[in-house]
């Protein structure tokens, strides 16, 4: 079955847990597509990411659906404190999968949450399961959609803090439409894509309307190459 969602989801955000307007816009989302698990997955995740910080809990997209009755998995390559339940797992596209079935994540899982500063694009485009929808993290750099980029693929990538990292938002609408996904919403920060099977209404949703960019982070000295998608 099909679902009509709101074109003007940017009206609806929201910031409790979320780094910027994210939790109003899954609120949304949810209320006009029906969950069917109610489970989450999401990495990285942790305190603020300004100050580093637990006096505010954790920071990340699906942190107010846990505490509102959602199942689901967090995962992140750092330390945090135990009561947090995160798993500390460094997320790579070769181990994305058995990760999930190490947890026994659900073929039906609703939400993918996806935030590594750097193989998130190929992290999505190895993912065997099929979210409801895939929340992925992009490089808002690039100022038009023609830039279908993404950094090399390198399992033991780190991000250095540049302009080095991630994905253009033009190179997760080529992955998502490989899958099968629409863009329906974008902040600069991350991107979301609903299940074409689910959605009733992709003629409301247009990529380039959608489309937010901006500079930030400091210039790749490497210069290292980027991967065309």
């Amino acid at each position: 079955m099909k679902y009509n969602l709101r074109p003007q989801l940017r009206e609806c955000g929201n910031k409790i847990h979320s780094q910027n307007d994210e939790d109003g816009i899954i609120e949304a989302i949810f209320q006009d597509i029906p969950a069917r698990s109610k489970f989450f997955v999401e990495f990285g995740i942790g305190p603020n990411w300004l100050d580093k910080s637990y006096e505010r809990g954790l920071e990340g997209n699906c942190v107010l659906l846990r505490e509102r009755g959602w199942r689901g998995l967090f995962m992140d390559g750092g330390n945090h404190p135990e009561h947090y339940d995160i798993r500390r797992e460094f997320i790579t596209p070769v181990n994305i999968n058995g990760l999930l079935r190490k947890y026994n994540t659900p073929e039906s899982v609703d939400i993918v949450s996806i935030d590594v500063d750097g193989q998130d694009l190929w992290i999505w485009m190895a993912l065997d399961y099929r979210p409801t929808l895939v929340i992925c993290e992009y490089n808002p750099n690039f100022l038009t959609l023609h830039e279908s980029l993404t950094v090399v693929f390198d399992q033991n990538f780190r991000w250095d803090g540049s302009k080095y990292y991630g994905a253009s938002l033009g190179g997760l609408i080529k992955i998502g439409n490989d899958k099968d996904y629409k863009l329906v919403y974008a902040n600069g920060v991350n991107a979301f894509f609903l299940r074409n099977d689910l959605l009733a209404n992709p003629q409301d949703f247009d990529d380039e309307q959608l489309r937010v960019s901006h500079d930030q982070h400091v210039y790749d000295h490497f210069r290292r190459p980027w991967v065309t998608i």
